[in-house]
C-alpha cells in the first residue's frame, strides 16, 4: 500500500512540475494523470444550422487563429487538435490568465463537404468551462429563410438568379468581356464559372442566428481603415463562392453587379426610418479565415419592376458580402458577458427553447439556446448598450417568458420568469467516472465534457465532468447514450436510468462499462463508470 501511495504521489509531483507529462490508457500511452491542471475547458460544437435536419458536418477542416492561438491546448495539454463526432475539445495553458481586462480571444475557422464555411471568434475571460456553439448552413437542406444556388455561367455576361418560394432574392451579373482571377491576380482562361450563392433573408430568425460570428463584432475596419467594435444591423447578407478550371475565383476585370431583395421593415439605427428608395447601406466583406469584417461600399436601394425593394452594389472581388447599418459600441465595461439567470417549473433539460435580444427599438441583436431549468443560467455577450431586453420562445416559437429592460454594463445577472408547458420530470444523477490501468494500482479520475444523448432530442445535453465527478438531471426510462470527449476520442455507453433498477452497457470499440445504484432516502441514481486500460506506461 505504501509503494501505490509513493507511485501516485510521484505521479503528480511530475506532472506538477511537466503539465505535458502523460499517462494514457487509451492507447497503452500518454494520458495526462489529472487535466484539472488546465484551465478554462472549452467545447465548440459544430451544429447544422438547419434545427431540422439530421445532416452534421463532417470531414471538417479547421484553423485556429487569433492573439490567443498559442494558449490552445488540447484537452490532455497537447498541440494534437482534433474535431471528433462534431465538436473540438480545448484547455488553456497554466500561465494563462484569462479575465474581463485580461480577455483570451481566438479565431476557429471551418469548412466542410456540403456546408458553407465560416469563422467565428471566441473571447474567454475566466476559467470556468464554456460551451459554445457554432452554425454551418448546409446547402441542400438550409434553415428558414436561407436560399442556395448552385450552376454554371458564362464568365462573360453570365447571370445567376436565386429564388426562394418562387420570389426572386438575389440577381448577380457579370459583365462582357469580363476577365476573372485567383487570388494572386492571375487570370484564369475559362469560358465557364462554377457559381455557389447563398442568400440569407435579414427578416428571419433561423436565417439571422446562422449570421457568421454573430451581430456583436469587436474588431471590424471601418472604410477609414480605423478598427472599431460594432453591433451590426442587417438588411441582407449573400455568400457567394466561384471557380474555374478547378481554381477559386477572387478577382474580376469589372465589377460585379450584386442585387439582393431587402425587406421594407428594416429600420435604419441612424434615422429611425424604415428602407425606402434612396437608402444607401454600407456594404462589407468577410475574410472566412480571420473571421473579420471590412467596409467596402454601399448599396442603394431601389424598386424592382414588381416593387420591391432591391438593394445593388457593385464587388470587384468575391467574398461573402453583407449590408449592414452599424452601432458603434459603448465603451467597454466590466461584463463581456452577462447570465440570464432562470427561474422556472421544471428542473430537466430540455432542447428547443431559444432566447432572443433586443433593443429598446425593438432590434434583433443576437440569439442563443435557452436553458429552462430552474436556477439555471444562459449566457449572453454584452452588446455595451442600455435598454436590452431578453425574450424566451419555445419551438413553436411562442414567448414563454421575458425580463425587465436591462443595462448589461450596470448588471452581470439577469433573472428571467418563464413557464414550460408540461415539464418534464427528472432524477438527479450522479456521475463517477474512473479509468482503472490493469497492470498498475493506479485509479485516474480525468475530467472532461460529456455529452447525454437522448435519441428523441428533447433532453440531450452537454456537461463538465470535473477529477471524474458530476451531478446532473435525467428522464427516466429514456436510452441515453453517454459520450465522453477525450484524448480526441469518443468513449461511450447506452444506459436508461430508472429509480427501480437501471441498465447500463458499453456501446462501440471505446465502451465505457458502467454500475447503477439508488439511494430511496436522497432520491440520487448514481452511475459509476469504468475504463479498463490493459497497460499503462
Amino acid at each position: 500500500m505504501k509503494n501505490k501511495i509513493l507511485l501516485y504521489i510521484s505521479l503528480l509531483f511530475i506532472v506538477t512540475i511537466n503539465s505535458c507529462k502523460k499517462l494514457n490508457p487509451f492507447e497503452g500511452v500518454n494520458l495526462v494523470v489529472n487535466n484539472e491542471f488546465f484551465k478554462s475547458p472549452i467545447l465548440i460544437e459544430l451544429t447544422n444550422a438547419n434545427a431540422n435536419s439530421i445532416i452534421l458536418p463532417s470531414n471538417v477542416i479547421f484553423k485556429l487563429s487569433g492573439p490567443g492561438k498559442d494558449l490552445l491546448l488540447d484537452d490532455i495539454g497537447g498541440k494534437n487538435y482534433k474535431i471528433i463526432g462534431n465538436a473540438l475539445s480545448l484547455v488553456l495553458t497554466n500561465g494563462s490568465t484569462p479575465s474581463e481586462n485580461n480577455p483570451v480571444v481566438f479565431t476557429l475557422s471551418v469548412s466542410a463537404p456540403g456546408f458553407l464555411e465560416t469563422a467565428q471568434t471566441f473571447t474567454i475571460v475566466d476559467t470556468e468551462p464554456k460551451k459554445f456553439e457554432v452554425k454551418l448552413v448546409n446547402l441542400t437542406e438550409p434553415p428558414k429563410g436561407v436560399a442556395c444556388k448552385e450552376v454554371v455561367v458564362p464568365v462573360s455576361g453570365g447571370q445567376i438568379t436565386v429564388e426562394s418560394e418562387k420570389l426572386k432574392v438575389a440577381e448577380l451579373k457579370l459583365e462582357t468581356g469580363t476577365i476573372v482571377s485567383d487570388a494572386s491576380g492571375k487570370a484564369i482562361d475559362s469560358k465557364n464559372l462554377n457559381a455557389e450563392v447563398v442568400v440569407f433573408n435579414a427578416s428571419e430568425p433561423e436565417s439571422m442566428a446562422a449570421f457568421p460570428g454573430g451581430f456583436i463584432q469587436e474588431n471590424v475596419t471601418l472604410s477609414n481603415g480605423n478598427e472599431q467594435a460594432v453591433n451590426f444591423v442587417t438588411a441582407g447578407f449573400v455568400a457567394v463562392n466561384m471557380e474555374a478550371n478547378g481554381k477559386e475565383i477572387k478577382n474580376f476585370s469589372k465589377p460585379l453587379e450584386v442585387k439582393v431583395a431587402v425587406s421594407p421593415s428594416i429600420v435604419n439605427p441612424e434615422t429611425g426610418e424604415n428602407l425606402k428608395e434612396g437608402t444607401r447601406i454600407p456594404t462589407w466583406s468577410y475574410e472566412t479565415e480571420t473571421g473579420k469584417w471590412k467596409q467596402e461600399g454601399e448599396a442603394v436601394v431601389s424598386k424592382d419592376l414588381n416593387g420591391n425593394l432591391i438593394a445593388t452594389f457593385y464587388a470587384s472581388h468575391l467574398s461573402y458580402w453583407n449590408l449592414d447599418f452599424f452601432y458603434r459600441l459603448g465603451p467597454k465595461c466590466s461584463n463581456y458577458y452577462v447570465d440570464i439567470i432562470t427561474n422556472s417549473n421544471t428542473d430537466t433539460y430540455q432542447s428547443g427553447y431559444k432566447g432572443e435580444l433586443y433593443d429598446s427599438k425593438g432590434i434583433f441583436i443576437s440569439s442563443t439556446f435557452f436553458d429552462v431549468r430552474n436556477k439555471s443560467k444562459s449566457t449572453i455577450i454584452n452588446p455595451r448598450r442600455t435598454n436590452m431586453k431578453m425574450v424566451v420562445k419555445d419551438k413553436t416559437g411562442k414567448t414563454i417568458g421575458s425580463t425587465a429592460v436591462f443595462d448589461p454594463c450596470a448588471v452581470k445577472n439577469v433573472p428571467i420568469d418563464i413557464t414550460v408547458s408540461s415539464p418534464l420530470k427528472s432524477v438527479e444523477t450522479e456521475i463517477n467516472f474512473s479509468a482503472i490501468c490493469q497492470n498498475q494500482s493506479i485509479v485516474l479520475k480525468p475530467s472532461a465534457w460529456i455529452y447525454l444523448l437522448d435519441p428523441t432530442g428533447s433532453t440531450s445535453q452537454y456537461f463538465y465532468m470535473s477529477a471524474g465527478k458530476a451531478n446532473i438531471k435525467v428522464t427516466e426510462d429514456l436510452n441515453y447514450i453517454v459520450y465522453m470527449y477525450y484524448d480526441n476520442k469518443l468513449l461511450g455507453g447506452n444506459v436508461k436510468f430508472n429509480r427501480n433498477g437501471s441498465v447500463a452497457i458499453p456501446y462501440g470499440s471505446d465502451g465505457i462499462e458502467a454500475t447503477t445504484s439508488f439511494n430511496a432516502s436522497k432520491d440520487i441514481i448514481t452511475y459509476k463508470a469504468i475504463y479498463k486500460v490493459a497497460n499503462c506506461k
